[in-house]
């Protein structure tokens, strides 16, 4: 949802996509890395826990694009 917030601050509020914007997503992107989202899946199934690592691979995408999708949607940027 942050990366969402900045960039749609970007898109909507200064109306243009610049490099900033891209330094921003390549951070805040850079904190859920998908080696990252392999590592815990992994771990859940090695700890025989297979309905959370289901949930988690599931979830985690589907999740990730509501919660982007909502904050363009709060700050209006998907009707521009």
């Amino acid at each position: 949802m942050l990366l969402g917030a900045f960039v749609s601050y970007e898109i909507v509020i200064e109306g243009h996509f610049n490099g900033k914007t891209l330094l921003e997503i390549g951070f805040l992107g850079g904190m859920t890395t998908f080696s990252t989202f392999s590592l815990e899946s992994y771990d859940l199934i090695q700890k025989n826990k297979f309905g959370y690592a289901l949930g988690y691979m599931i979830g985690s995408p589907i999740f990730g694009i509501i919660g982007f999708w909502a904050i363009l949607i709060l700050n209006g940027g998907i009707l521009k």
